[in-house]
């Protein structure tokens, strides 16, 4: 963990082991994302692995190839990776072709990993639902695919810079830690998206 001005900062890999709790001035507030726009498939996939995933405590996954639907697990509740059957099929997909879901078992949106998925040239958009239903949707559309080096470099910069300017606003110090950490990555995942022109949305699923 980084320790920021007496506040310590955990990685993601703790992030997701927590339910974050969101500042309320940002609680079903998306005036930065664009809305959602969602099929009736792609809202019943994400119904569908949100329900799995709360009851089993453990991150879903789900992958339409060709039409079809493959939903799974890794059976932890910090990560999901599709099956090599499935990751097969996904790299081997016509530009643009494959929709890419997953849950989190907290309440944060895209973290740093989440977006590689968009590296892939077959991946129209990379879509989670986190623990209470709220929904992101992240899509290159004209914007810039980078190289994996591109994008490590850029991303450790972003992350620096939210890191900084987050704790140099006044009204962060009467966030709890856990709402300073749903912040970081908040910002984080807007920032990321914003530098490479990428398409992002978001609302709640249930409304």
């Amino acid at each position: 963990m980084e320790n920021v001005d007496g506040k310590f900062i955990f990685n993601e890999m703790h992030q997701k082991t927590e339910k974050f709790s969101i500042p309320k001035e940002y609680r079903g507030n998306f005036d930065d994302f664009l809305p959602l726009d969602l099929t009736e498939k792609e809202k019943s996939v994400l119904i569908d692995i949100h329900e799995k995933s709360k009851l089993h405590n453990v991150e879903y996954g789900a992958s339409i190839v060709n039409g079809k639907t493959y939903t799974y697990t890794s059976n932890k509740y910090d990560g999901v990776l599709p099956p090599d059957d499935v990751l097969e099929l996904i790299e081997s997909s016509p530009p643009k072709s494959v929709t890419e879901f997953h849950t989190h078992t907290n309440l944060t949106p895209f973290s740093r990993k989440d977006y590689t998925y968009l590296l892939k040239k077959s991946i129209d958009k990379i879509v989670i639902i986190v623990y209470n239903g709220d929904t992101y949707v992240a899509k290159v559309e004209n914007g810039h695919v980078p190289t994996k080096s591109e994008y490590d470099d850029k991303v450790r910069q972003i992350r620096n810079e939210v890191i900084r300017d987050i704790k140099e606003e006044s009204y962060s110090q009467n966030w709890t830690l856990d709402e300073y950490e749903y912040m970081i990555i908040r910002e984080q995942a807007y920032r990321i998206a914003r530098a490479f022109k990428w398409e992002l949305q978001g609302g709640n699923i249930y409304g």
